[in-house]
């Protein structure tokens, strides 16, 4: 491989661009929209314009990504953390180009969507298997405990270390410590058997995640996950392992060593999204306005902003990973608590308010209660947070830009680049204004974020209860589950599957006590 396209966004597509480099392989980017100045844009060696309606409809058009990686001359590509790399027909199509897929093959992803298949292979280890939604668990005693895996051509596994990816809401980890705390000899050795067993059964070349429910003396596959995930520099931080450079080896048929890596100290990573913890975790669009990272030892940042990024409708909210190792869990925490106070990212509500409060509390540091998946049901309303409620206008804070028209070698070229005057010299103006107005009726229900709506489980007439199942609304892969805020009767339902929704706009009426 000589020439890698990234076909991701944001933190991903930046860590992916950095193994690049670190390997001597070119890297190309594709960017949507108002990323073309965007972190992993910049970083790249090259980087190719998507087009659609939406920014997240570009990255989302596997023809448009491998035209993009035609163009460029690119001999492989790497789904980054996105929706493709659990794609089977994508990869599928990658490989009859004749490009290099840097994931499994199509079949194995075939194999690991295969419910039965899985639930057979777990049950010859001795583990049942979990309902798909059961990552959030019923029991306030469940842990979501993942195992990172790497698979070679050869079938040699190697478990590295184990995650606890518990404290997270439905459809994504917000904190994640490695290595997993409170597992016994026996209930991590189970975890790691059943994550070989199952990867041999599939065929699987690469990087993986087997995810586990474990729950005192019970434990369930989730199921397996394609690639590294997000969190996965914290497994890094205590291995000393670079995971996207092994996932590059494993892809040009190199093989593995023979033993598991040993964890040394303590880490935890903090997910730092475009998110507001108080109104449901609902995705929020806007600018970066300032960016002041986290110092001083034991502290990695993987930033996917800088200043005057843009968090479009429908994209991914992930701003950064900051990750925090110590020798052991109370010089962890202690600079976790540190590098979250250090951290600024303004411009846009996010989620470091949240981590801070958790931080702060007691939960973290008992060691003797590991979190469980119910932690943020039962202890959101007691952190105090407030409603982060000023953003900052999109179009005041798109770069202005201009062409400047250049001569290199007796060639015209043309290039876009910011610039810090807008049309006719005028200056341009950062200014900050408050939302739109919101719903403020207690009878009507809001989307708390930008999307699509996939899922509508109600209908006009239908009486419900508070916390029922209203909708599910998805911007690209994550899903966000709205629920009813009361009892009552269903008198208006104003989305149906399919409808693009934005954030606060009405999704249902609940009148009357049911």
């Amino acid at each position: 491989m000589r020439k890698i396209l990234i076909a991701d966004r944001g933190v991903m597509a930046a860590r992916v661009i950095q193994a690049c480099r670190d390997e001597g392989i070119e890297s190309v980017a594709v960017y949507a929209g108002s990323d073309l100045f965007s972190v992993h844009s910049q970083s790249a060696n090259e980087a190719y314009e998507l087009s659609g309606a939406t920014s997240a409809e570009g990255y989302l058009d596997g023809d448009q990504i491998l035209a993009a990686a035609t163009r460029a001359g690119a001999d492989a590509i790497h789904p980054g953390g996105g929706a493709f790399g659990q794609d089977a027909g994508f990869a599928g199509v990658v490989t009859r180009a004749g490009l290099t897929w840097i994931g499994p093959s199509p079949k194995a992803l075939e194999r690991l969507n295969d419910l039965d298949r899985l639930r057979a292979r777990a049950a010859e280890c001795g583990v049942g298997m979990a309902s798909r939604d059961g990552a959030r668990g019923e029991r306030s005693t469940a842990r979501r405990i993942e195992v990172p895996c790497l698979v070679d051509r050869a079938q040699r596994v190697v478990t590295v270390s184990t995650r606890d990816a518990s404290l997270r809401t439905p459809a994504q980890t917000l904190i994640a410590e490695a290595p997993a705390r409170g597992l016994s000899a026996a209930q991590e050795g189970l975890l790691r058997r059943t994550a070989v067993a199952v990867l041999r059964d599939a065929g699987y070349v690469g990087a993986a995640t087997c995810s586990f429910e474990v729950d005192q003396d019970s434990i369930s596959l989730l199921g397996v996950t394609a690639g590294v995930p997000v969190e996965h520099q914290v497994t890094e931080e205590v291995t000393g392992l670079d995971l996207v450079r092994e996932q590059l080896r494993l892809a040009r048929g190199e093989l593995l060593g023979d033993d598991d890596p040993t964890p040394v100290g303590h880490a935890l990573h903090l997910r730092i999204d475009a998110r507001d913890a108080v109104s449901g975790f609902g995705a929020e669009a806007g600018a970066v306005t300032r960016v002041v990272p986290s110092l001083g030892p034991g502290v990695r940042l993987d930033l996917g902003v800088q200043a005057g990024s843009q968090v479009e409708p429908g994209t991914d909210p992930l701003l950064a990973g900051l990750v925090v190792r110590g020798n052991d869990r109370k010089q962890m925490l202690e600079r976790a608590r540190r590098a979250v106070g250090q951290l600024i990212l303004d411009g846009l509500p996010t989620l470091i308010a949240f981590h801070q409060a958790v931080l702060d509390g007691p939960w973290l540091r008992d060691a003797s209660a590991p979190v469980g998946t119910a932690w943020l049901e039962e202890h959101l309303d007691s952190l105090g947070l407030r409603p982060q409620t000023e953003a900052v206008s999109q179009d005041a804070l798109l770069p202005a830009r201009e062409t400047l028209v250049l001569e290199i070698g007796g060639r015209r070229v043309e290039v876009t680049v910011p610039c810090g005057r807008g049309p006719g010299g005028r200056s341009l103006r950062r200014t900050r204004e408050r939302r739109g107005p919101r719903i403020t009726s207690s009878q009507a229900l809001a989307s708390p974020m930008h999307g699509t709506v996939r899922q509508v489980a109600v209908k006009e007439g239908d009486r419900v209860v508070a916390g029922d199942l209203i909708a599910v609304i998805e911007a690209m892969e994550m899903e966000q589950h709205i629920a009813a805020h009361r009892h009552g009767l269903i008198q208006q339902v104003h989305i149906s599957e399919g409808d693009q929704i934005g954030r606060d706009a009405a999704v249902c009426v609940i009148v009357g006590d049911a």
